[in-house]
């Protein structure tokens, strides 16, 4: 499969029309949405997903581009929701055992946990970092989950019919990779990409569990990361995908993600508050990134004349 066989597919069934393509197009000079335009592209060749359910999706896409034409295109990309029946992807290799990690957010998990623990009178923020009551709020939750195992789900859907995506990384690699470091909030959110996590007001919390072969989990793809500029594709073939480091923009370490997953046993621990993030020269730094993410597909083991047209083709666009 490749670009331009998608975009022919879909001027095909809607007379001419490809409100994908256009949007493509109008990404030139907003370098956030040529990352996740990319992004799309490389999903394309890499190849992640059945082709049934990823030409779906497409389909998906275009037809919610085309009721939004008139809204610039880093935001006609956002609030998309695709099927459960179409996002599954490759199986993620996992040894029984390793143990896996997640980041959340004090109050986010203070509203999920509010109905079972007493973690209402905690300031949510953390701002007063009253740490003996936030120790005391993840003692209790660490007892709930443990004599209540996977009951609960992890987030609650906001909307009928939308899908809870849980994103787990490798425990054991965020302690090698920050072996010498820091480990706290700043360091963990860096490394981790969680570039949504970019101001200091955020209060996080790693829950770390060992994987007990529950849960289906999967190689993260585009559709997965709800088209944000700071995930990028996997060219690795366990089904493992890579976050990004923000403050090396290279590799961070190992993710996958589950669809609908509830909370296992496991423990908490606490990361404090974030520190702002401050990527000097931003945009430049994105744009070099960006070079570097066409020139590293370029060097893909997979990459040969008919995917280099399509390359060619793809980045006329923005010519």
């Amino acid at each position: 499969m490749d670009y331009r066989t998608i975009e022919r597919e879909i001027r095909n069934n809607c007379n001419g029309f490809c409100a994908l393509d256009d949007w493509i197009i109008d990404c030139r000079g907003f370098i956030s949405t040529q990352i996740v335009a990319f992004n799309l592209f490389v999903e394309i060749h890499i190849g992640s997903m059945d082709d049934a359910s990823f030409m779906q999706n497409i389909f998906d896409m275009d037809r919610h581009l085309a009721t939004r034409k008139m809204v610039p295109p880093n935001d006609r990309i956002k609030d998309m929701h695709f099927s459960v029946h179409n996002l599954t992807s490759i199986h993620t290799t996992i040894h029984h055992g390793c143990k896996l990690s997640r980041i959340v957010e004090l109050s986010s998990m203070i509203n999920r946990f509010d109905q079972y623990v007493n973690g209402h009178n905690i300031d949510k923020s953390g701002s007063k970092r009253d740490e003996i009551a936030i120790d005391k709020l993840l003692k209790e939750t660490e007892d709930f989950l443990n004599q209540n195992n996977s009951v609960l789900p992890y987030t609650v859907p906001k909307r009928p019919n939308e899908i809870n995506l849980v994103w787990f990384t490798n425990s054991d690699e965020i302690k090698t990779s920050l072996h010498g470091n820091t480990y706290d909030a700043t360091t963990v959110r860096d490394l981790l990409g969680l570039l949504h996590f970019r101001s200091g007001r955020f209060y996080l919390v790693e829950y770390e569990y060992d994987y007990d072969m529950q849960n289906n989990p999967q190689k993260p793809v585009v559709f997965h990361s709800r088209f944000a500029d700071y995930w990028r594709p996997s060219f690795r073939s366990d089904g493992w995908g890579t976050t990004l480091n923000l403050k090396t923009f290279s590799d961070g370490v190992s993710e996958t993600v589950f669809l609908d997953a509830n909370w296992p046993k496991g423990t908490f621990k606490k990361l404090g508050h974030c520190r702002e993030l401050q990527i000097p020269n931003e945009h430049d730094q994105w744009k070099t990134y960006l070079d570097r993410r066409i020139n590293d597909f370029k060097k893909w083991p997979g990459f040969n004349d008919s995917k280099r047209e399509d390359l060619e083709y793809f980045l006329n666009k923005w010519k």
